[in-house]
């Protein structure tokens, strides 16, 4: 379950607290970086990696995880959203569950410094919740989990 701000002004309430879909997602959105952006992967470049092979490493699971799995330029609510969709259909290996349950605390922490520069593109802007909620989780486990 995740919080809401519920003083945010447009009445609508914005997630603060994000899961595993949402970090998925950012991964995916970092991971487009090669693509979409090549000079600053090239600035990037092992942090871009690391999520490139995150990424891979979770399409080589199944055909269905490679179809879900490629590169979306929509906003990342609607890509997280299709994800926790589509997620619920596929049987997860052992391997995978850990992988994308640990990514807050291995993957994400490495892509960070990427929206520090000033010439990110402006597509990684909309990460930065999903940022500063996966420190949240790292800093406060116990305050920000659900169990």
């Amino acid at each position: 379950m995740a919080w809401y701000n519920v003083f945010k002004k447009s009445g609508e309430a914005e997630q603060v607290t994000a899961d595993e879909y949402d970090i998925l997602a950012v991964i995916l959105r970092f991971a487009s970086v090669k693509e979409r952006s090549f000079a600053f992967y090239q600035k990037h470049r092992p942090a871009v990696d690391v999520a490139l092979d995150f990424i891979a490493s979770l399409r080589a699971e199944s055909r269905e995880m490679s179809l879900l799995l490629m590169g979306s330029g929509d906003p990342l609510e609607k890509l997280s959203a299709n994800l926790r969709k589509r997620l619920a259909t596929i049987q997860l290996s052992n391997n995978a569950q850990l992988l994308v349950e640990n990514a807050a605390q291995t993957i994400i922490p490495q892509l960070e410094p990427m929206l520090a520069d000033t010439s990110r593109p402006n597509y990684l802007d909309e990460a930065r919740w999903v940022m500063r909620s996966c420190a949240l989780k790292v800093a406060m486990p116990s305050v920000v989990d659900d169990d």
